[in-house]
């Protein structure tokens, strides 16, 4: 498992920069609409899944390993999720708790909201795994490592 974890370091490295890039942005009264446009992270961490399912591949992990590096991948974005909506409340309003963020219409309470992210957690982890599946399958589309004589433009 620290293979693993080793594995999606710069995953989680990129997933912390747009937490923070979503917090100074909300900080700094950026409309949710422009936080999300710029700092997306479940849209990040299902790429990351997909595409680290693929590179996985090529490291020789099988598919399940490539599963497994999508769920934490996902983990480790939702975590952060979860972080930001908790501070969101004694912080005051951020990206992570603005209605459209959870899903609802009007403003949520502190519990309501933490429920509401318990239940995206799990959903998130689930499809970022099959993201990681879908990537493993996709690696074989990556072509293999050139030799240094066919890196050569001279022969």
């Amino acid at each position: 498992m620290r293979e693993k974890a080793r594995f999606v370091t710069l995953p989680a490295l990129l997933l912390l920069i747009f937490f923070l890039g979503k917090l100074v942005m909300s900080f700094m009264g950026a409309p949710y609409e422009l936080g999300v446009r710029v700092f997306s992270m479940v849209t990040l961490q299902m790429h990351l899944a997909l595409i680290w399912g693929a590179f996985g591949r090529r490291y020789g992990y099988g598919v399940v390993g490539c599963a497994i590096a999508g769920a934490m991948i996902a983990t480790a974005s939702q975590t952060l999720i979860v972080v930001g909506t908790a501070l969101s409340y004694p912080l005051g309003n951020t990206h992570f708790n603005d209605p459209v963020a959870l899903g609802v219409d009007a403003p949520l309470g502190f519990a309501e909201a933490m429920a509401n992210r318990a239940n995206t957690f799990v959903g998130n982890v689930a499809t970022a795994a099959i993201f990681g599946g879908v990537g493993w399958v996709l690696g074989a589309l990556i072509p293999p490592r050139a030799t240094a004589v066919d890196a050569d433009p001279a022969t």
